[in-house]
């Protein structure tokens, strides 16, 4: 079972991908994922991905990589516990996410899986 952590900012869903994971899914994977239909229904997976600007990347609804924003990096924060780096003022919703086997592999076989660590 696969545990991932979901937050609602200003009405957009945030799906976080852990940081001990060095692979995500390919861009179909990461559709399917984020699909409100088949996936868990969200808007942005942000991957924490050390070695990279502000240790994350992200990826939209078509899969592709979109522009890291303050929000994704606020997520992030959010994720790994640091309250130093969060915002008192602002409110969120929270929910975990655990994915069966069953769908990890599922997403995973779409394409290859990409290589996110540095």
């Amino acid at each position: 079972m696969y545990r991932l952590d979901k937050f609602i900012i200003h009405g957009v869903r945030y799906l976080v991908w852990p940081g001990s994971s060095a692979k995500v899914p390919a861009a179909e994977g990461v559709v399917l994922l984020l699909s409100g239909r088949e996936g868990v229904g969200a808007d942005r997976l942000v991957v924490m991905a050390p070695g990279y600007p502000g240790g994350v990347r992200c990826f939209g609804t078509d899969g592709a990589l979109c522009a890291v924003e303050a929000s994704d990096r606020y997520v992030a924060a959010l994720a790994n516990g640091r309250r130093d780096e969060v915002l008192d003022d602002t409110s969120f919703e929270y929910s975990e996410v655990r994915l069966t086997e069953a769908f990890f592999h599922r997403l995973m076989k779409h394409g290859h899986m990409a290589k996110i660590a540095g």
